[in-house]
């Protein structure tokens, strides 16, 4: 995969292959396991979709109050620039 297009049925390991600029895209594609794969595969300090979301007290069992239908690309992204900064309904990041 050379990072210009995107397939349908991604892997973790394609997500890494996929430049900065398509990863929010990429991300959408991905299958909710694909998701958890490509966040326990990511280097300490790589700059991807890292955010505290993982260890926050109000995500429950893969579900968030603040995101009830799933954590989006454009969600991601959001939480990536400012991770400790409102969520939605007024829930900020509170760590377990």
């Amino acid at each position: 995969m050379d990072g210009g297009d995107l397939v349908m049925g991604l892997s973790h390991k394609d997500f890494f292959n996929v430049s900065q600029e398509k990863q929010e895209e990429v991300w959408n594609q991905l299958s909710e396991h694909e998701r958890f794969l490509v966040r326990c595969s990511t280097p300490p300090g790589m700059n991807t979709k890292s955010i505290p979301c993982n260890s926050c007290k109000h995500r429950v069992e893969k579900k968030c109050k603040a995101f009830p239908d799933g954590l989006t690309g454009e969600i991601i992204t959001r939480k990536t620039k400012d991770p400790y900064g409102e969520c939605a309904n007024k829930i900020f990041y509170e760590k377990k």
